[in-house]
């Protein structure tokens, strides 16, 4: 659980920049990616983690450098990365099956496998990502509330967004295991999504969203261990039914 905690801190904050810079889909790229990951690592005898990172990397340097070009829109890119990376690593996977692991628990998570040195990468993890976000704060939202404006005004913005892209992917690589591959991006939009409705500042926002993250993941955790639940859906189920209430609640203050 308390590797859930560390990764649900990071995720409500840096889920909060994925909802206003709406990179979602990016979030799914690399969550699909990091299947391919993980059988590349098998293969080459590297752990899972170092595959997955090497490959969202990947992924997310080539979107970069994809981005300078008109001709196809972002999604158009993000659809085909993204399934032809998923396929790529389940034929990978058919072909190179991970000894004592199961697609079942790479999908959906499995906390069993989460030994102390995760947990204190995870906590390494959050602890420099709070830091450097705290510290680029004001170039962050500037960039977030408008592009061109914080361009003129000399924030980096091209280097923001890549590094906003690294800190997605350094996440993927991190929660995969935990959450599993196909609900990481619900962890990071859906706290984000329900700390909007109530939050009347960024800072406010970044703040609620992360207590709804380690809210949500310590109720998931307890429902998984008790009730032998799989754990990435007991874990996005929390955050869905902490957004439904928040939305409810919202629609009945506004009437």
């Amino acid at each position: 659980m308390l590797g859930g905690v560390g990764l649900a801190a990071a995720s409500g904050v840096l889920g909060c920049f994925i909802v206003w810079r709406r990179m979602a889909y990016f979030g799914d790229t690399l969550a699909h990616a990091s299947l391919l990951g993980v059988s590349l690592g098998t293969v080459f005898s590297l752990s899972p983690t170092l595959g997955v990172l090497g490959v969202c990397l990947i992924i997310a340097t080539t979107l970069a450098l994809l981005q300078k070009q008109k001709t196809l829109a972002d999604d158009t890119l993000l659809g085909i990365m993204s399934h032809g990376a998923l396929s790529l690593g389940l034929i990978v996977l058919a072909v190179h099956p991970i000894q004592g692991k199961s697609l079942h628990n790479l999908l959906l998570g499995d906390l069993v496998t989460l030994t102390w040195g995760n947990v204190f990468t995870i906590f390494g993890y959050s602890a420099v990502l709070l830091l450097l976000i705290t510290s680029y704060w004001r170039s962050l939202t500037s960039w977030v509330i408008d592009e061109d404006l914080a361009q003129v005004e000399g924030h980096p913005v091209h280097a923001l967004r890549f590094g906003l892209m690294l800190a997605i992917a350094f996440f993927i690589a991190l929660s995969m295991q935990f959450v599993g591959v196909l609900l990481i991006t619900a962890l990071l939009i859906t706290p984000a999504a329900s700390a909007r409705l109530l939050a009347k500042s960024p800072e406010h926002m970044a703040v609620l969203s992360a207590i709804y993250a380690i809210i949500a993941t310590i109720l998931g955790t307890t429902a998984a261990g008790m009730f032998d639940w799989p754990l990435g859906p007991s874990i996005v189920l929390a955050t869905t039914l902490g957004f439904t209430l928040t939305f409810l609640a919202h629609q009945k203050r506004a009437s």
